[in-house]
Order: C-alpha cells, then sequence, then structure tokens
C-alpha cells in the first residue's frame, strides 16, 4: 500500500532556493548537497565560478561530494578521475583515447547574488524565467553582515509563502499593537508585493511604522521594517525532501552613526562580561525566542490537515492565485 503524500500539492515548486552562503563555498571546494530529494555537489573552481550538479558519476555511481577534487574549470571523480566541467561534459579520462559520449551529467542553473548560492529548480525542466534581483542592503557600509539563523523544518514552502499574507500573526505573534490593513498588495507572477502600516510598543512608548514585503516565487522573499530601526530581513526556504523543508533567515540592521552596533548584528563575537555585571546573557543558542523564531516554529508544527496552507486570516482569493500562477502544474 503506497503511502498517502502528506501535501496536496506538488512538493517542490518552481524557482530559486538558496544552497549555501557564498562564503560558505571558497574557490576550489566540494561540497555535497540534497535538496529536492536528489543528491547532489556543488563546487567553485579557481575562477570562482559556482556549479551545482547531480552528485553521481555516470561510470559506476561514485558520489562526487565525496573525495571529488576541483581542477581547473572542473570537478575529478575520485573513483577512476574522470572529469566534468560545470555543464556536466565529460571532459578528460586520462587513460582513454577516446572520451564517452554520453557520460554527463544533470547540471542545475545557478544564481550568486547578495551573498547566497541559488539555484533554480523546474518540475517540467525548464530554464529559469526569471532572476533573483540585487539588494541594495548587500555589501554596503551603511548595513551590517547578515546575522544568520536556520531551522530544518517538517512543512512545505506554501505554508511559509502565505505567512506573509496572514495579518492577524503580526498582531498576535510578532507583538504589533493592530492587526495590520495592508495598503498595497500586488500579486503578479512570480512577485507578491505587500506594504502594510505597523504599531509597535516600546519602552518609550508606541511607535509606528511600515513594513514591505517582496516575495519571488516560493523560495526567496524580502522584508523590510521601518521605524525603530530600518532592518531588513531575507527569507529563503528550500525543500529538502518530501517532508522537510531548510529555513534561511538573514537579518541587516542599517548603522546609526550614535549608536554601537551589537557583535550579533556585526557578526563579531560577544565580549568577555565583567564578573561585577550584574545583568547574565545567554550563551549563544539559548536565548529567548525572537518573533522569528516563534513564526517558524508555529508554522512547523501545523497540523498535516493543515498542510495546504489555508487560513482564516489570508485574503479571499489570494491562497488560490499564490497555487494556481506559482506551483508548478504537475506533482
Amino acid at each position: 500500500m503506497s503511502k498517502k503524500p502528506r501535501f496536496p500539492i506538488p512538493r517542490y515548486p518552481r524557482g530559486w532556493f538558496q544552497v549555501a552562503y557564498s562564503d560558505e563555498l571558497k574557490a576550489g571546494e566540494v561540497q555535497p548537497l540534497k535538496y529536492f530529494g536528489v543528491e547532489l555537489v556543488m563546487f567553485r573552481t579557481e575562477d570562482g565560478e559556482v556549479s551545482v550538479l547531480d552528485a553521481f558519476c555516470p561510470h559506476m555511481g561514485a558520489h562526487l561530494g565525496y573525495g571529488g577534487k576541483v581542477d581547473g574549470d572542473g570537478i575529478v571523480c575520485p573513483f577512476h578521475a574522470w572529469k566534468f566541467n560545470g555543464e556536466g561534459k565529460c571532459t578528460e579520462v586520462p587513460y582513454a583515447e577516446h572520451l564517452p559520449r554520453k557520460a554527463n551529467i544533470t547540471t542545475w542553473p545557478v544564481h550568486e547574488v547578495n551573498g547566497l548560492i541559488m539555484v533554480w529548480h523546474d518540475i517540467e525542466g525548464k530554464e529559469p524565467e526569471w532572476e533573483i534581483p540585487e539588494i541594495p542592503e548587500w555589501n554596503n557600509d551603511a548595513w551590517t553582515p547578515y546575522w544568520k539563523q536556520r531551522w530544518k523544518m517538517r512543512t512545505h514552502n506554501q505554508d511559509m509563502c502565505e505567512n506573509v499574507v496572514d495579518k492577524a500573526h503580526f498582531r498576535y505573534v510578532h507583538g504589533m499593537n493592530i492587526v495590520p490593513q495592508p495598503h498595497t498588495m500586488d500579486l503578479v507572477y512570480p512577485h507578491i508585493h505587500m506594504v502594510t502600516d505597523t504599531a509597535m510598543e516600546t519602552p518609550r512608548g508606541d511607535v509606528t511604522g511600515e513594513l514591505e514585503v517582496d516575495v519571488h516565487g516560493f523560495g526567496f522573499s524580502l522584508s523590510r521594517f521601518r521605524g525603530i530601526v530600518e532592518t531588513t530581513n531575507m527569507a529563503s526556504v528550500t525543500p529538502i525532501d518530501d517532508e522537510y523543508c531548510d529555513v534561511r533567515f538573514s537579518f541587516t540592521v542599517k548603522k546609526l552613526g550614535w549608536a554601537p552596533i551589537s557583535p550579533l548584528a556585526s557578526g563579531r563575537p560577544s565580549p568577555p562580561r565583567s564578573r561585577a555585571s550584574s545583568r547574565k546573557t545567554p550563551p549563544f543558542g539559548r536565548t529567548r525566542p525572537s518573533s522569528s523564531s516563534r513564526c517558524c516554529a508555529m508554522v512547523t508544527a501545523r497540523s498535516p490537515n493543515s498542510a495546504s496552507g489555508a487560513s482564516t486570516s489570508t485574503p479571499s482569493g489570494t491562497t488560490s492565485r499564490l497555487k494556481t500562477s506559482m506551483m508548478a502544474s504537475r506533482r
């Protein structure tokens, strides 16, 4: 008896998805990956180009992510030194006079942008239809380096994307004083653009501001907060297999000339605290969960019966438009 799929919609959407940060892969390095239920290998050439291929050598099935080495513009298999370029084509067999014509490996389109390594997935094998835009905060001295958070979550990209248009959760999860009413909501495949006013309670009283969200497919979104301190959160959600997603949040804060930047925001380790200090700070990883962490936890804890993501707070018709316009048409 076959197992009933947990999600009633295609598991792997079409779009760009993060598989690593740029600084996690140095020139000449090789890394194994697993996303979309597929074993993959990622490598960066000495010239800095990143390639992602299916992991197994067509010769005898060796996993190129374990023992494979970068040589020039390609990767060399650890079994018999067959070499494949970034397009998956076999370019060298050191002991053979002729190259096997069918010895090719499936390649994945790669786009390195905003400090992220993204790959394109399409259930029908089509080429990329759009690109992830470069954001002005990236590599900008006026903004802090990314503060990175990461979770492995039992969820679907659909659930995470619908979170954007779930108005009520902004009050009860993120602590707004109001249930925001977006004054801008544009849905044009593959882009969602939403802007809403915000109101947050602080020790110095209520502070009003604005939240602007841009979603590009089911794998990448930007949330820009204005009012207290300008903050941008770059979120990526990449399917690992039929059950789990790899979720990364990358926060950056606009620097203030009169205020020091905390070690967490700057990416630097915390300095040692004096024993005389009366305030104790929990070690990293044991701090009080942020509202973003709580939001992720709530999404992954949802009942399997609600996996389709239907939400009473979602604007009428939005869920169906998201599914029909942004998901692949076949399972």
